[in-house]
């Protein structure tokens, strides 16, 4: 018997933002992305935009239909 499995990306963007304290901005401007003071903000949610899914589809052959196909006597494609 064969198997067909679907996978799905799924990607969404959501926008948060926060007001920084001018400690906070400084630390910001020298370390920039790898600051580590990012987890201790308060982020405020701003918005989402829900995104279009990614869909892959692969077909299995069971070991029935795998050796009918070797032998040229049909089997699933």
């Amino acid at each position: 018997m064969a198997t067909l499995k679907k996978f799905v990306t799924q990607t969404d963007w959501i926008w948060y933002e926060v007001e920084l304290s001018d400690e906070q901005l400084l630390q910001y401007k020298k370390y920039g992305d790898e600051w580590e003071g990012f987890d201790e903000l308060d982020w405020e949610f701003i918005r989402d935009k829900p995104a279009s899914d990614e869909v892959e589809y692969t077909l299995e052959l069971g070991s029935h239909d795998t050796h009918l196909r070797s032998n040229g006597t049909g089997g699933v494609l």
